[in-house]
């Protein structure tokens, strides 16, 4: 029956999606240890678990950029794919 309507198989979420969404899941994750460290550094009275916490919530500060940068480049990236890809399939005098 797909072949008499000339039907395309949909494409699978590919490696761009499966990226973007490990990348959201590990950003959630560090965004539950920001307010987990962060409730550990107003709670704790000794002062090596006041440093300890204050170094971890640093850290997951450090994290939650590069995760943000890295999304910000794959989406960036993936967008001027897709307009290369349209242009190019748009025009196809222009390939030559």
């Amino acid at each position: 029956m797909g072949s008499l309507l000339e039907l395309k198989a949909d494409k699978s979420k590919g490696e761009t999606l499966h990226n973007l969404e490990e990348m959201q899941i590990a950003r959630q994750a560090l965004i539950k240890d920001r307010t987990a460290a962060s409730a550990r550094l107003k709670t704790a009275i000794h002062p090596l678990i006041k440093k300890q916490s204050a170094l971890r919530l640093r850290q997951v500060e450090l994290d939650l950029a590069e995760i943000g940068a890295t999304i910000k480049t794959i989406i960036m990236l993936t967008k001027y794919s897709l307009k290369r890809q349209t242009f190019s399939s748009a025009s196809p005098a222009l390939q030559r």
